[in-house]
């Protein structure tokens, strides 16, 4: 069981990284943005 539950977290860890890698330049320049 544990065999198997280990590369589902592993995904899931890699596509929450990624999403937030891709996401927080463009949130990060709304709020300079705004900010102006």
């Amino acid at each position: 069981m544990q065999k198997n539950l280990t590369p589902r977290y592993l995904v899931i860890g890699v596509i929450l990284a990624w999403g937030i890698y891709t996401l927080w330049p463009t949130w990060k320049y709304q709020n300079m943005s705004d900010e102006q």
